[in-house]
């Protein structure tokens, strides 16, 4: 039941019809996948502009007018409840009003702020910003304050917006004439609010007892005809919203009428009450009499409550109205969750709020008459309400797809999970993730060739292996997001035919599934959810773990259907302790596990295979003993290629071998096994300087004899004509007695071009899956959180790669952090391309001046400024060291 809506206050309505140019139909994505056109995005959507200038000035009259009521209303509280003109005790509270302004206000201006593509979303939020004026109105009257705005009245055009909503919603209408009709009706819907509004305001200034009769006469008039006018423009609208929502067309028919019926159940009796009650003063003394007023007002206040909670679910779940870009999925989600759980606190606050407006009175009189059944009823409601909001809670769960998984028991089941093939294996991990994470997956598998990853179930196209965008997924060992739209994204530099592959596989997700010796064995590809809710941090952690164990059992199964030679067996390599024992062995000897190994356990009778100590983008490194020399070597796997490549490599490591240094580690020799290339290089016992700086930073000092040390190496091996384009603390090792050794000198550009598709390679001795190198037929090389600008320009190599190289490995070793960190590779490139590298004192406080002045010129952007060579960079050091004694 309203109060005593006359003169200047009006009721909620509804929005109304425009004009406005419209685009072509848009599809939604259904849960497995595919597109279909739907109905509810498929109206046509206006440009940018959206709202006509007229539209945008009264919605912002509206804004304020609602927002100076309220803040009158929290500045100063009324009265418990408004004034009734026979009880005051009857009608609603004051903070009911307050609740509605404030709730419309918010709802609307999230469609209409928010929203920038369909225009039916910021119509629908103009009629809802209006609804809520009469309410505010009657807040600002009761204030005394600022009394003047009640002759402002934006409500006049409600009728106007709410036929504008209705001409585009669900669709525009197909005929002609219809549209004809419905922009006549809109426009003189606009006028006459115009009228009202005109009309309405001119009261501020026409006299009451003299001055021009004919505008004392039309303004007066408001008093008795504004909600007629105003109201009398809306109530056309409901049947024919009916309508238009009994004759839509789709599969989302069933959410369109559900909207409507939530707006007509709103606004239908509010709109016939207030009708009834200005054309009939009868009705209006029986309606505020102390009997039925409680009852109407109940019904009424009710009904309008249905709007809100409607309007948000249908727009934000059902998509009535496209708001993409007013709330994501997981936002919906985080809302529909809490006005669960904020519903189910409801009785009880009703319960508080009663308890305090009736403190004063004894404890008698809340006991007697209807009270106590009343009161017991709220109880009773709010307890099943409480117990029933678990179920609730995972009834709201299952609609998301968001139930709630165990880590380990997704892994278990993944480990155990069934399969005599390959195609068997990726039917079950792709069933097992869909439980998990409602998304469709799709495995791609290295074939017999290994030159092109194809579909297991051969429904999508294959890609070829040497694809920059495999390069890109090899690079980096966490899930990849995809989103090849956003021109943002360096996806979009990508060729049409692997966006064109991206798009055909729907993909979201893209994990690598990386072999032993750390070559691309395939890939999983995973839709977006179902529920439009993002993949979390935990999903991408499990995900990376679902993505090695998958990696494991397709190698197992791969090496199990194509069984070695009877010579030169592979070896089994323990999963707990990684050593590598003869094929016959069963049980290794601290107890683990073992699996078939990629190497053999004693390859040609002179290495013999003892442990493995460190994978990387290039390989898997082996620790072995030569049994002719009687001395340990590493045993460095690269990826697979053809012989006459292995010759080439054999020609080039003689070629590498002839640079010696004292600090250069030594290149033995190559070898092959089963068409797998191994380099046999020095072994290192001191570890890596990455494993030393993970125990703690370097002092200045010793870094700079460091520094020194590899700056003699490069300069040697430029003279030399050698780039090393891959200089990082994993590839810089120590030998027992503490000498600084560089590892895989030249090797990074030598494999750059043994595969003309371009390959992955990466690190030394103990290097992790986190120090890949990043190479793709695009130009880039090297490992990103060292490469320099140019290198991340893919400029030609060249000295002043592994200049700027060392010099974040001497930054890193003193500070203990490296300068150039983003999110993901990708990220880090674009700091180093466009960002000059942090004073080493915003990371350690306690640098010397000197030290932050050689890091600002060896690290600059600018490659002028930076020392031209390895002699000048060491020169720069020695003169380092000596200032700081």
């Amino acid at each position: 039941m309203t109060p005593d809506l006359r003169s200047n206050e009006d009721p909620d309505s509804d929005p109304s019809v425009s004009s406005g140019s419209f685009d072509t139909v848009t599809t939604a994505p259904e849960a497995d996948g595919s597109e279909h056109t739907h109905p509810m995005s498929v109206a046509r959507r206006a440009s940018p502009g959206q709202l006509p200038i007229w539209v945008q000035a009264v919605i912002a009259v509206a804004v304020v007018h609602i927002g100076v009521s309220l803040i009158l209303y929290f500045s100063a509280p009324l009265p418990v409840a408004p004034q009734s003109p026979r009880d005051p005790a009857v009608l609603p509270p004051w903070w009911l009003y307050a609740a509605l302004a404030s709730t419309f206000l918010a709802l609307g201006l999230g469609l209409v702020v928010a929203n920038r593509r369909d225009a039916r979303a910021a119509w629908l939020g103009g009629v809802l910003i209006l609804a809520g004026v009469p309410f505010a109105a009657l807040l600002l009257e009761a204030s005394s304050r600022a009394t003047w705005l009640l002759n402002v009245r934006p409500d006049a055009f409600t009728a106007a917006l709410f036929w504008s909503f209705l001409a585009r919603f669900p669709t525009e209408f197909e005929s002609p004439a219809a549209r004809t009709a419905v922009r006549v009706v809109a426009a003189a819907a606009a006028i006459a609010g115009l009228w009202c509004a005109i009309a309405t305001l001119a009261l501020l200034w026409v006299p009451q007892e003299d001055g021009w009769p004919w505008l004392m006469a039309f303004a007066l008039a408001q008093r008795t005809l504004y909600w007629p006018t105003v109201l009398g423009f809306v109530a056309p609208t409901f049947p024919v919203l009916l309508w238009r929502a009994a004759t839509a067309k789709g599969t989302a028919r069933h959410q369109i009428t559900l909207f409507v019926i939530g707006l007509l159940i709103g606004f239908v009796p509010f709109t016939v009450e207030v009708l009834i009650e200005e054309m009939v003063p009868a009705y209006r003394a029986w309606a505020y009499g102390p009997t039925m007023a409680p009852w109407i007002g109940t019904v009424i206040f009710a009904a309008l409550a249905v709007v809100p909670f409607v309007t948000a679910y249908s727009v934000l779940f059902d998509r009535v109205v496209d708001v993409r870009v007013v709330l994501r999925a997981a936002a919906q989600y985080v809302l529909a969750r809490y006005t669960i759980v904020g519903a189910t606190l409801v009785p009880f606050a009703a319960l508080a709020l009663f308890l305090v407006e009736h403190r004063a009175e004894p404890i008698v009189s809340l006991v007697t008459g209807t009270r106590p059944l009343t009161l017991g009823s709220v109880i009773t409601i709010g307890l099943v309400s409480f117990r029933l909001r678990s179920r609730w809670l995972d009834v709201l769960d299952h609609r998301y797809f968001r139930e709630s998984y165990e880590a380990h028991d997704v892994l278990g089941r993944i480990v155990a999970l069934p399969g005599t093939s390959a195609e068997e294996l990726a039917d079950s991990i792709s069933q097992e993730l869909a439980r998990t994470f409602h998304s469709e997956t799709h495995v791609f598998l290295a074939d017999e060739t290994r030159t092109a990853l194809r579909h297991t179930g051969e429904r999508l196209p294959p890609i070829a292996v040497g694809s920059r965008l495999l390069d890109l997924v090899l690079a980096d060992p966490r899930p990849m997001d995809i989103d090849v739209d956003d021109p943002q994204s360096l996806l979009s530099r990508l060729p049409d035919e692997e966006q064109h592959w991206l798009r055909s596989s729907s993909a979201s997700l893209l994990i690598s599934l990386r072999s032993s010796r750390g070559s691309l064995e395939g890939v999983l590809s995973l839709t977006t959810k179902r529920s439009g809710l993002p993949f979390s941090s935990d999903d991408r952690r499990l995900l990376a773990a679902i993505g090695s164990v998958a990696s494991m059992a397709f190698e197992s199964l791969r090496l199990r259907s194509a069984p070695p030679t009877p010579i030169e067996q592979p070896a089994r390599e323990c999963l707990q302790c990684r050593r590598l024992t003869a094929f016959e062995t069963e049980r290794c000897e601290c107890g683990g596990d073992l699996v078939v190994a990629n190497v053999p356990h004693v390859l040609r009778g002179t290495f013999k295979f003892k442990r493995r100590i460190g994978a990387g983008g290039m390989g898997v490194v082996y620790r072995a003993v030569d049994l002719t020399l009687n001395r340990d070597v590493a045993m460095k796997a690269l990826p697979r290629v053809t012989p006459e490549l292995i010759t080439r490599l054999k020609r080039e490591a003689r070629a590498m071998a002839a640079v010696t240094h004292p600090n250069l580690a030594v290149i033995h020799g190559v070898e092959t096994w089963q068409g797998m290339p191994f380099l046999v290089e020095e072994y290192l016992g001191g570890g890596t300087l990455a494993q030393r700086l993970a125990a703690a930073r370097f002092e200045v000092r010793e870094a700079i004899d460091l520094g020194l040390t590899l700056a003699s190496v490069l300069q040697h091996m430029h003279t030399s004509g050698v780039i090393h384009c891959d200089i990082k603390p994993s590839n810089i090792g120590f030998t027992q007695h503490g000498t600084v050794k560089l590892l895989d000198f030249g090797l990074a550009r030598v494999t750059r071009d043994l595969n003309p598709a371009s390959v992955a390679t990466a690190s030394g001795h103990g290097g992790t899956p986190a120090d890949v190198v990043l190479e793709t037929g695009g130009g880039w090389f090297g490992t990103p959180p060292y490469m320099s600008p140019e290198a991340a320009n893919a400029e030609p190599a060249a000295p002043s790669f592994d200049l700027w190289a060392l010099a974040v490995v001497l930054y890193e070793s003193m500070a203990g952090a490296r300068p150039f960190r983003g999110q993901d590779a990708w990220e880090t490139l674009e700091r180093i391309r466009t960002s000059p590298a942090p004073d080493i004192r915003d990371i350690w406080s306690d640098a010397p001046a000197p030290v932050a002045a050689f890091f600002e010129t060896a690290l600059a952007l600018d490659p002028a400024r930076r020392p031209p060579d390895a002699g000048a960079f060491g020169a720069a050091l020695r003169r380092l060291r000596d200032r700081i004694g």
